[in-house]
């Protein structure tokens, strides 16, 4: 059996009470000493007031990395480390376990994102996908919803990330939300937990989906003389569907994915 790393065991980049400013963050470091004893395994991270179900990463040569998703306020997690290569892996309890601190601050002084998604005007609103996922989790307009806000999550995590590497701090920008239903994870779906999400606009177009495929197909093609047009129609269809005040501003990620959103 191989040694049990010591009760300093997590050593990650995300010091304890650091203040961040997004949903999701990534998390990732070693268990113990990779250079002194590599450990494979499994790293369960879960909230110490059960705010948020648990969530479960592999641990590969002592490395991991997580996405952990925060609520506004201080954020209590708590890491646990298993692998059967320890002596006591076969024990009621055989887990080493550290515990982390991270305050989340919505920055809520910065101008919102809106995610919109554009569909075309005789969309059925459904994506192409293969029939078992499909059975699994649907390829309708509520799971492309689930699915865009979990990007723009991730598009947050990965911003932060990048400007903590650049000793910019973990600088973010900020999503508009809503007060609905929990998507980011089952068990909000089947409680009917309330959660504060990022909010998602679908707007149509006048252009039907056949046409819209033909302008995406124009876009790819910087040749062509309609390879602007697509961007054109989505910036129509926001402006008809926010409506701006003269003079004001609106920051928007829009998708359509003229293959998929059918």
């Amino acid at each position: 059996m191989g040694r049990e790393p010591d009760s300093h065991f997590l050593r990650n980049h995300v010091t304890d009470n650091r203040q961040v400013y997004q949903k999701v963050i990534s998390v990732y470091g070693t268990i113990g000493d990779p250079l002194e004893k590599a450990f494979d395994g499994n790293l369960t991270v879960s909230r110490i007031d059960d705010g948020f179900p648990p969530t479960y990463w592999p641990v590969s040569d002592s490395h991991f990395k997580a996405l952990v998703y925060l609520m506004p306020g201080p954020n209590r997690l708590r890491f646990d480390f298993t692998s059967p290569k320890f002596v006591n892996s076969n024990s009621p309890n055989p887990v080493h376990s550290s515990y982390l601190v991270i305050h989340m601050v919505p920055p809520l002084s910065s101008p919102p994102l809106h995610l919109v998604i554009l569909l075309g005007s005789d969309s059925p609103g459904t994506y192409d996908a293969v029939p078992a996922r499909i059975e699994r989790e649907g390829n309708g307009l509520e799971t492309a919803i689930r699915k865009f806000r979990m990007a723009g999550y991730l598009w947050q995590a990965y911003t932060a990330e990048q400007m903590y590497r650049n000793k910019l701090g973990r600088r973010v920008f900020r999503m508009e939300e809503e007060w609905v239903t929990g998507t980011s994870n089952n068990r909000d779906r089947e409680t009917g937990t309330m959660r504060s999400e990022a909010k998602i606009h679908v707007v149509r177009t006048t252009k039907t989906v056949a046409e819209l495929r033909n302008l995406d197909y124009a876009q790819q093609n910087p040749d062509a003389k309609q390879s602007g047009e697509l961007f054109t129609i989505a910036t129509e269809a926001v402006k008809n569907h926010f409506k701006p005040a003269p003079g004001q501003k609106h920051y928007i990620s829009v998708s359509i994915s003229t293959q998929r959103l059918s």
